[in-house]
């Protein structure tokens, strides 16, 4: 339910984004993602501010 009212919310606002691809993520303890997450992380937010920032 939350993720489906933040993927409205992005539909819904010009000046957001989301990024999803955490689902597919391993952790490399209960409570953080391993380092490959946190990689590709930053760079799923990167495309997005970048995406944001060029319309």
């Amino acid at each position: 339910m939350v993720r489906e009212a933040q993927d409205k919310f992005v539909e819904d606002d010009g000046n957001a984004a989301i990024v999803n691809s955490t689902e597919q993520y391993d952790y490399s303890d209960k409570y953080h993602y391993d380092s490959a997450g946190y990689i590709d992380l930053g760079q799923e937010f990167a495309k997005a501010i970048f995406k944001l920032s060029n319309p």
